[in-house]
C-alpha cells in the first residue's frame, strides 16, 4: 500500500477519469448506476456487529478490483470516537510515517484487501469520511462514499447485493 498526499490523489483521480467537484473531492459518476445506501449505527450493544454486515456489503460492492484508492477526506467530528493510536499503528505497520493530513490518501493493489477492509472499518468506527474508488484496467468501476453520519452510499458498473444489516 502506498499512502499520497493531496496533489496525488488528484492525480490519481485524473488519470482515472474521476471529475473533481468544487471542493475538490470525488464528484458522482452517472455511468456508475447499480446504486445502493446502507446505514449504521453505532449502538453499544448492536455497533459492531452492524458495522461488520457493512463493511461486507461495501467489500462485495467494490468487487474485483486491480486497485483502490481510500481517500479520508474528513475528520474529527466525533473526537471522542477517534482511536488515533491504532490508526496510527496500522499506518506505522505499512512503513507510513506522514500524518493523516499530510497523506489523506491510501492507494491499495489487490494484494492489499485485507488492509483495505481494516481501514473501511477504522473509517466507519471512528465516525471519519472517505472516499472508496476501485479501478480495474484504469477504469473506476466501483465506488463507495463513508459519511461521519453513519451511512454508506454504494455504486458500481456491475449489480451487486446489499441486504439491509441487521438492527
Amino acid at each position: 500500500m502506498r499512502f499520497l498526499a493531496l496533489n496525488e490523489c488528484w492525480q490519481w483521480c485524473a488519470e482515472h477519469s474521476v471529475i473533481l467537484n468544487s471542493r475538490k473531492l470525488p464528484a458522482p459518476d452517472a455511468s456508475l448506476m447499480n446504486l445502493g445506501r446502507l446505514v449504521y449505527v453505532e449502538e453499544p450493544h448492536q455497533g459492531v456487529a452492524v458495522r461488520q454486515e457493512v463493511l461486507a456489503a461495501c467489500l462485495n460492492a467494490l468487487g474485483d478490483w486491480d486497485e483502490c484508492l481510500l481517500w479520508i477526506t474528513l475528520w474529527g467530528v466525533w473526537p471522542s470516537t477517534e482511536d488515533w493510536p491504532t490508526y496510527y499503528l496500522l499506518r506505522g505497520s505499512l512503513r507510513e510515517r506522514r500524518s493523516l493530513e499530510e497523506a489523506p490518501g491510501h492507494l491499495a493493489t489487490r494484494n492489499d484487501r485485507a488492509h483495505v477492509a481494516e481501514l473501511l472499518d477504522l473509517v466507519m468506527k471512528n465516525g471519519w469520511e472517505a472516499h472508496v474508488l476501485a479501478s480495474r484496467d484504469a477504469e473506476v468501476c466501483a465506488r463507495a462514499f463513508l459519511s461521519h453520519d453513519e451511512w454508506v452510499a454504494l455504486a458500481s458498473r456491475v449489480p451487486f447485493a446489499v441486504s439491509k444489516p441487521a438492527v
